[in-house]
């Protein structure tokens, strides 16, 4: 079993109690799962946990995920275990309740990171525009999505410096 569509069915709990060796698709999409303890395999590239209520994830980190959707569920925090994922390439955080642009420099994967999406999140320059700076760090990044968020300064702010994110 290479790929496994568990979306829309309502299930509120998902604890695998057996391992499926060879997946590397995994679909949980659409339920109401408010927390995943353990992944079903070690070779996972893609996890889908979108429109769910998670609020944390409790999983360890799998060197193998790549892909990883937290999409529309209750996340106020980026889980820190996150920069642990070392070969994740694309991070959906959308529609979540996140805020704070340090947790970005701290919590997740610097070093092969190449898409971030934050639409739809809680996020504002209003404390300092360096820290949105400070999304340098992510070295690889090519697609970073902030549309929906308060960003009422930065607009027109003078004090962003936007060189470090230019090729």
């Amino acid at each position: 079993l290479i790929t496994l569509n568990l979306s829309k069915n309502r299930l509120q709990e998902c604890d695998f109690e057996q391992e499926l060796p060879n997946l590397q698709f995994l679909d949980l999409s659409f339920n109401e799962l408010e927390r995943l303890s353990k992944l079903p395999s070690k070779k996972l590239l893609h996890l889908n946990l979108s429109n769910n209520r998670i609020e944390s994830i409790d999983f360890e980190p799998h060197l193998s995920l790549q892909h990883l959707d937290l999409s529309n569920n209750g996340l106020e925090n980026i889980p820190s275990h996150l920069s642990s994922f070392k070969n994740l390439k694309e991070i959906i955080l959308s529609e979540n309740l996140l805020h704070d642009f340090q947790e970005i420099q701290t919590n997740l994967p610097k070093a092969v990171l190449t898409t971030l999406r934050l639409d739809g999140n809680r996020y504002d320059c209003k404390s300092s525009l360096i820290e949105l700076q400070s999304l340098a760090c992510l070295v690889c990044l090519e697609i970073l999505d902030l549309g929906g968020n308060p960003l009422e300064d930065f607009a027109t702010s003078k004090n962003i410096d936007l060189r470090p994110f230019l090729l």
